[in-house]
Formats: structure tokens, sequence, C-alpha cells
């Protein structure tokens, strides 16, 4: 080890302070950190970076040193440096986290070497004086001599006090619940945050959508606030000609709202993609159901990624719609043209698909007589020019060498703006819980291509009632299923703003026959 000017003290003689447990935690063989610290000292000896302790040989730095050396009977010295003119009364926060600066620590540790600082000097903002400057420096010392950002410290803090205020418990609790999730299990702190952040949303839109009382201002707008498992109570088999639907992600990428607390039984929660795709089969069964003969049915789907590999969910679908005695006829490709950047080693995947089904393949309504009323709303959806007969396309693809962007291709998006949604919920102090929405021009093609006006449309995931939107602007019946109140109340609100918008707007927007 580097020479230093330290002197060997007698284990026997040191006391560990009583701040460092409740800073760092106590000593532990259970944490491979300290397992490590246990193995090293055995090995070497004295040979450890040195202890420093007060004059009266109280610990300032390296308490968990002189607890691994304490079970070492081998061991009877260590190095330490005496700090002569500090005593065991000296010993503040302040001083040990100053003597801790150079250590490694993972960034919840850091971020509650921060909030200690802040809670025992009383950081808040307006306070001032030479003192509260050292403490400000020392705190910002710590992130900068870490490896985290500022922003990064900022969401471990957060999620400690959202599971607070989602549990209703103590402090320490929520610090535990935090550190055991990205320090133990390893999940990414904005992970963590963002998850967090949603049952803190979803608790208090609970509590005011509880005391809001809406119901649609069109009666063509059905909401009905019960699961999709069952949906013969209200709707005939073969009462509908158009479904427009998305279920819930899986593999557990979203975690989306239920009304009671329990999120493992969620749709999209299992465990594995079997188990994900059994427990969806019986909500596209009721799609079978409800389909009549002349129907077609859009089912959007994500193929996650698992390990670098695309596990191929929409493969599984198709097969077992088959099964269920669907006819398959396309697989359509959504392409999204800013899809979330993801550094990993494969290409972004910036598709999703929509598939179509239909009960028979030779009696399904297929209307082409609306794209000529589609203007230039749609871009390059179309194969074929306005004086030849055009031809809706199933797939995107862009060409860098193209100022049109797509030689040949179907549905192009960017990612969906839920801005909007969530200036209008605020109205309401309400927050916007997710937003996996697909935009309106996913089943403003799927409706106006397949269905008439004033036939009926269903989606069996409702959501935030995209779909129904697009059912009522183009004049169908629509009805939608929803298993959670706030879900459906948030939609109502924002299907009720958007035809008072639509209302005042209508002369400028598109028609379509």
């Amino acid at each position: 080890m580097k020479k230093q000017n330290f002197t060997l003290v007698e284990k026997g003689k040191l006391t560990p302070n009583d701040i460092a447990p409740k800073l760092y935690g106590a000593f532990s063989l259970s944490n491979i950190d300290d397992l490590q610290l246990l193995e090293n000292i055995t090995d070497f000896g004295n040979a450890i970076e040195p202890l420093i302790i007060t004059k009266d040989y109280v610990v300032i730095s390296g308490t968990r040193r002189l607890a691994a050396a304490r079970s070492i009977e081998s061991v009877k010295k260590l190095p330490c440096i005496i700090k002569r003119d500090l005593t065991k009364e000296d010993i503040t926060e302040f001083l040990i986290v100053s003597h801790n600066l150079t250590r490694v620590k993972d960034e919840v540790t850091v971020a509650f070497e921060y909030h200690t600082l802040s809670k025992k000097y009383n950081l808040r903002q307006g306070v001032k004086g030479e003192p509260v400057k050292e403490v400000l420096k020392l705190r910002q010392s710590l992130v900068e001599s870490s490896e985290y950002s500022d922003s990064s410290i900022k969401r471990v803090l957060d999620s400690v006090r959202y599971y607070s205020e989602i549990n209703d418990c103590e402090e320490k609790e929520s610090w535990d619940f935090v550190r055991n999730e990205v320090v133990k299990k390893k999940r990414g702190v904005s992970n963590v945050h963002k998850s967090l952040k949603d049952l803190v949303h979803k608790k208090r839109n609970k509590q005011i959508v509880s005391e809001l009382k809406v119901s649609p201002i069109e009666d063509t707008f059905r909401v009905y606030r019960q699961s999709s498992i069952d949906i013969s109570k209200v709707i005939e088999a073969g009462q509908i000609d158009c479904i427009v639907t998305s279920p819930p992600y899986p593999n557990a990428m979203r975690l989306y709202v239920q009304n009671d607390d329990d999120t493992s039984s969620q749709l999209g929660q299992e465990d594995t993609i079997e188990k994900y795709i059994d427990n969806l089969m019986p909500f596209l069964k009721q799609c079978f159901y409800a389909l009549k003969e002349t129907g077609t049915f859009w089912l959007n789907i994500y193929d996650p990624i698992i390990d670098g590999e695309e596990i191929g969910v929409s493969d599984e679908i198709i097969a077992r719609m088959k099964r269920l005695g669907m006819k398959f006829i396309a697989r359509n490709i959504w392409f999204k043209s800013n899809p979330p950047f993801n550094n990993s080693k494969r290409p972004i995947n910036n598709k999703e698909y929509i598939l179509q089904f239909a009960k028979n393949t030779h009696s399904y309504k297929w209307r082409d007589d609306w794209y000529e009323s589609s203007g230039s709303f749609f871009h390059d959806l179309f194969y074929g020019s306005e004086d030849k007969k055009r031809v809706l396309k199933c797939v995107i693809i862009p060409h860098p060498n193209s100022s049109r962007k797509n030689v040949w291709g179907g549905i192009e998006t960017n990612v969906n703006n839920s801005a909007m949604i969530s200036k209008l919920l605020k109205k309401h102090n309400l927050h916007l819980s997710h937003n996996a929405m697909y935009p309106m021009e996913i089943p403003l093609v799927c409706i106006l291509s397949t269905s008439d006006k004033n036939d009926n449309a269903m989606d069996i995931f409702h959501g935030l009632g995209t779909t129904g939107i697009v059912a009522h602007v183009t004049e169908r019946v629509y009805h939608g299923f929803e298993v959670s109140d706030e879900y459906a109340t948030l939609s109502i609100l924002r299907f009720n703003e958007f035809i008072e918008m639509y209302s005042a707007k209508k002369n400028d927007a598109p028609t379509f026959t």
C-alpha cells in the first residue's frame, strides 16, 4: 500500500460513530461489498486504507473496515490517521460525508447523503449564512465527485417521496424499497421513478375521479365500465362491423391502471410471453363472438425485444386466431418516424403491427371510395396516382434518396403526442399515467376502409378512447370496454373536449365519404 502518515492503533481501542450506519447501513456479510472487504483484510492484514479517527479514537471514516477487522482474530491493529483537533463531540453528518467523497457509492447512497445533509442543516430556499454555504458546497461536491447526474439524484429523491405517498409509510421504508429496487434488483433509476410516479398519479386520480360524474355528450359514444372478457351482456353476437384495438404491451413493458392495487394480475404483467398470449386469447375470442360475417378485426400488436431477440408474439397470435376460426388478411406495418431512442446491439425497433382478420375472406367489407376525398391528408398512404385507381398500401419503408420519403408503404406516423391530453387533464387536476396510445391515423384508416356510416365500431381495450373519437367523427356508433374507472372517466373528458373543439373547427377538417 501507499506510504502514508498513519499510526497503528489496537482495534480494541477504536469506537465506531453512530451516524455512519444511518448513512451507509450496518456492516453485513450478506452485502457483497462487505464480504469482499472482509476477504481483503483477511488476505492482507493491516494493509488496508487507513481509518480516520478523532484524538479520542472514535472513527470518522472507516466504520465498516473496523467492523470487518473485529471479526478477524489475527488482526490486532489497524492503520489510522488521527485528527488531533477533533473529538467525539465534533462528529457530524457534515464531517462524515466530507471524509467519504472519494468512496465508491451507488446513486441511492449518494442521494441519501444529499438528503441527509439537506434535512439535517435545513437547506431550503431562502436560508443564508456562511455555514449554509459550506453545506451547500459539500452537497454539490457529493454529486460532482460521483458518476451520477443531478437529474439522476433528483429521480431517486422523488422516488422515495412517491413511495411514501403511495404507501403512507415511514421514510426509512421508502429508502429501503428504492435501494432494493436499484441496488439489489439492478433496475434503472428512471424505470423505478416512472413506475412510482405513475402509481402516485393513479392514487391522486382515483380520488378526483371518484368525485367526478361525467357522461359522453353524444349517445353514439358508448363506454362500458367493465372488462371485455365477457361482452355478451351488452353486445349481441354478430353485432359489430369493425373492431380496432390495442392490448396492453407484453412482458411488463408498461404498468397499466386497475381498480385495485394488485398489478400482478394485469394483462401484460405476466412473467412469460406464453402466459401473456394465454391470457390475451379469451379477450380476442370476444371479438370473434361480436364480429359480423362482413366485419373486420384490426389488432395492434407490439413484438417485444427480450435479450436482443424479437420474440414473435404476432406470429403466435395469428396462429391461434386461425385455430379460433378467423381468417388472417394482412400484416400491416405501422412505421414510426420518431421511435424512442435505444442504444442496443440491433436496429431500432420503429414499427408495430396492425394485424387484419375477418371471418370470411370473400364477404368482409372493403371500401376504397374514401380515398379520393382524403386529399393530401394521408400523404403516401396509397399506391397509384389520382388519374388511376388508388390502392391502400400495407407497409412503409423510408427511402434515403427520396424527398417523399416513402417508396412503398402503408401507415406512417410520429410517436403519439400526448401534450394536448395532458393539458386537458390538468384542468381537472388529473395526470396522464401512461401514454401508450396509437395516433388517430391508425383507427381512421381501419374504420374508413372496412365499415360504412352508422355501422358499429368497437374497441375492447378502450383506454383513453382514441378509436371511439375516430368512430364518432366518421359517423359510426362506438362501443368501448374499459375496466378502469379512472381511464373510462378520463376518456369521456377527452371525448367531450374533442367534440367541442371539433364542432368549432369542423369546416376546416378533412371530410370522407
